[in-house]
């Protein structure tokens, strides 16, 4: 599969839910995290962002949130541009922040409530809904994610996994258009690794909008329909479906997402393709 040209800027139609033109981004320092970066995404795509520790998966998806606005570029959502002068008024602020959910790789980041009904109803706590539909919708979201038993404790005493369920559900509860989760099987066993594949495709079945860095290539296709990969010199290097990614084996080990690995059998010996495990990662 040829890689796509970071030159090109793919068309942005009315249906857009985001658009990145030309994006770069440096840290304080000069330290680069993305370098021209363009891509759009249309409603109902589930996206994966692929990419090595430090390529800048993160950095993109913190973006696309509002958390970080570009060095250079645009980034636009739902037709409107990120920048500090819209993201400070309140009234688009907090109609983006109604449309748009993002769950951390850490759970700790975004938990701070004294107990986990606490943590799910901060949100809808804020608009205009009563405390009885708050109730239900707690109700609802927690029952949906599994998490009803856990509504009376505290966030902080809970397992790994769990807390990670209670942040996804502290989001969901707002029912956005679009979904950011940043690796969200890091750090997770294996059931609740499949908990988290069902539970994406259950969202992407009713519409919502899924973008996802990861670097656990063996759940790709059960996770996401496009990938994104971004390379070590944080440029854009690929844009394509799931499979089309996966059977690039030259984009896979020049992006250092799979290194080869050689078995000797007798006389005679074959290369494998490994993916990376991507258990601990730590991106931009």
């Amino acid at each position: 599969m040829d890689t796509v040209s970071t030159g090109t800027m793919p068309q942005v139609t009315a249906q857009t839910v985001f658009s990145v033109e030309h994006v770069s981004y440096r840290y304080p320092g000069g330290v680069v995290a993305l370098e021209d970066v363009s891509l759009v995404v249309r409603p109902g795509e589930q996206v994966a962002v692929l990419g090595a520790n430090g390529s800048g998966k993160s950095t993109l998806l913190k973006m696309l949130n509002g958390l970080v606005v570009p060095t250079s570029g645009r980034v636009r959502a739902f037709g409107e541009e990120l920048n500090d002068r819209t993201l400070r008024d309140d009234t688009m602020a907090r109609k983006f922040r109604a449309r748009v959910g993002f769950v951390f790789q850490n759970p700790d980041s975004q938990l701070f409530c004294a107990t986990v009904r606490d943590e799910i109803a901060f949100g809808p706590l804020q608009t205009e809904l009563t405390e009885e539909e708050v109730f239900q919708r707690v109700q609802d979201v927690a029952q949906m994610v599994g998490i009803t038993p856990l509504l009376d404790r505290s966030p902080y005493h809970l397992s790994g996994g769990e807390k990670k369920r209670v942040a996804l559900a502290s989001v969901l509860v707002m029912n956005p258009d679009a979904l950011l989760l940043d690796e969200p099987t890091a750090g997770l066993d294996p059931r609740s690794q499949s908990w988290l594949v069902d539970t994406l495709a259950a969202l992407a079945a009713v519409g919502k909008t899924i973008i996802l860095s990861t670097q656990h290539l063996e759940l790709l296709p059960h996770m996401a329909k496009r990938a994104v990969v971004l390379g070590e010199d944080h440029t854009l290097q690929a844009d394509g479906s799931v499979g089309e990614i996966l059977q690039d084996e030259a984009l896979l080990l020049r992006t250092n997402l799979a290194h080869a690995h050689f078995h000797r059998h007798g006389t005679t010996g074959h290369v494998h393709l490994h993916y990376h495990a991507g258990e601990h990662e730590h991106d931009h």
